[in-house]
């Protein structure tokens, strides 16, 4: 594919269309997230073969409001193959929640801490965050090289309790359904297929197994094949 200008997009204010070519016509595509056609600051970037932010990807790739390839930044003027992997590096061991912290940290400054614990906490995590919040386990004794991963993960799921029940009410639990599966949120000793499905689970397990043995359709939730 290569990029396009077409007269009449460059009289509306469009540049950098983008085009596809079937062998003997251009077809213009509708989509200008950008206007420059490498990227935004001038980097075309993607991470795992996905979609930087703001292009085009198909619909089997939903992505959330933060992505890993935005922590693929910090490029010098001038990149060398060791810089590159530098921040490859560094983003791939960079906690993806982080760049929300910021401004949950900005609202608690606000007012006073509760305690001096509480303090301490928010003053980890600042410091953490502003060093790309690592979870690194360096000398590979099974704990995080410091507090910031483990305050993180504690405080992740009240923080985003509290800030979304206010919009989704009675739907929040609906919101986090897919921790059923995760045995750290569902501690009921109940596996998430028996609390979802019942005793229908093994009987959806061979219509899954007859209709889709390749298991084209999948999700944290979706029905499995059976062993």
């Amino acid at each position: 594919m290569e990029p396009l200008i077409d007269a009449d997009y460059e009289k509306r204010g469009y540049r950098g269309v983008l085009a596809e070519y079937d062998g003997k016509d251009w077809r213009i595509i509708e989509r200008h997230q950008f206007t420059d056609v490498t990227g935004p600051g001038g980097i075309l970037l993607n991470w795992n073969n996905r979609s930087a932010p703001g292009f085009m990807h198909g619909d089997d790739e939903p992505y959330g409001s933060v992505q890993r390839v935005e922590m693929f930044n910090r490029f010098p003027a001038f990149a060398h193959i060791t810089d590159n992997v530098g921040i490859m590096n560094r983003a791939a061991t960079q906690d993806v929640r982080s760049p929300v912290w910021p401004i949950v940290s900005r609202v608690l400054h606000t007012s006073s801490a509760p305690s001096p614990r509480d303090a301490q906490v928010v003053s980890l995590l600042d410091d953490w965050v502003g060093r790309d919040a690592p979870r690194l386990d360096a000398d590979a004794d099974t704990f995080y090289d410091e507090p910031g991963p483990v305050i993180m993960d504690a405080v992740w799921r009240p923080i985003t309790d509290a800030v979304m029940s206010s919009v989704f009410g009675a739907l929040l639990g609906d919101l986090f359904a897919a921790d059923l599966a995760d045995p750290a949120w569902n501690t009921s000793g109940v596996p998430w297929t028996t609390l979802y499905y019942k005793e229908n689970y093994p009987r959806l397990q061979q219509v899954k197994k007859r209709y889709d043995p390749r298991n084209t359709f999948h999700h944290r939730l979706a029905i499995e094949l059976p062993d």
